[in-house]
């Protein structure tokens, strides 16, 4: 899992004081993760209150969603859509999910998802955030859960011009080969738990 908190380090003297909205143009974004919606030490799905232990676990990257959340959100399903934007995900991403469901970065898009979910993670945490700038009046466009036509053009230009920290290098504890034959012949609908296949472990 990568840890969001070193990966903000790359942005911070690109993101200095402009908004969310020209950081993130053209960005479509669920309701739940306007950057106002999202609070410091608060879960950024259901927003419940997080104790230091659950942000800052000894050892671990930092946390920005709560247990539950993260089971259910993360670990127990198969995602085909962007947790941020409701984009859909290429074909490496879902399968990756197979291999690693406990990688929230599996489930989200490359690009401008991705580093705006750098954000709200280390706004979560309660990383000083005044590099931001505080333009509580902007908002980014609500995603509707359809793929934006125009997303992929404004996305590799913003790819083009933004110089991405390395990609986060991770080794997936992979299962074994006949669990591997059983998920390649399993049928796992969207959105349908998979612990009895991955045989997921409760603690991160």
């Amino acid at each position: 899992m990568c840890n969001e908190v070193e990966r903000v380090q790359y942005f911070i003297p690109k993101w200095k004081d402009k908004s969310v909205q020209e950081l993130f143009p053209g960005l479509y974004v669920k309701p739940e993760f306007q950057y106002q919606n999202v609070f410091p030490e608060h879960c950024m799905i259901c927003k419940r209150a997080l104790r230091d232990y659950e942000m800052w676990p000894p050892g671990r990257c930092p946390r920005s969603m709560c247990e539950d959340c993260y089971q259910r959100k993360i670990v127990g399903v198969i995602n085909e859509r962007c947790i941020i934007s409701g984009d859909l995900l290429p074909k490496y991403k879902t399968d990756a999910q197979f291999l690693n469901p406990r990688d929230v970065e599996n489930n989200i898009a490359d690009g401008q998802a991705r580093d705006y979910y750098t954000l709200l993670a280390c706004k979560v945490v309660g990383l000083d955030m005044s590099f931001v700038k505080n333009d509580v009046q902007t908002l980014l466009p609500v995603s509707t859960g359809n793929y934006h036509e125009n997303y992929d053009a404004i996305n590799a230009d913003y790819q083009v011009v933004t110089q991405h920290p390395p990609r986060c290098v991770h080794k997936p504890s992979l299962p074994s080969s006949r669990l591997l034959e059983d998920i390649s012949h399993a049928r796992v609908p969207v959105g349908r738990k998979i612990k009895h296949i991955l045989k997921i472990k409760k603690t991160w």
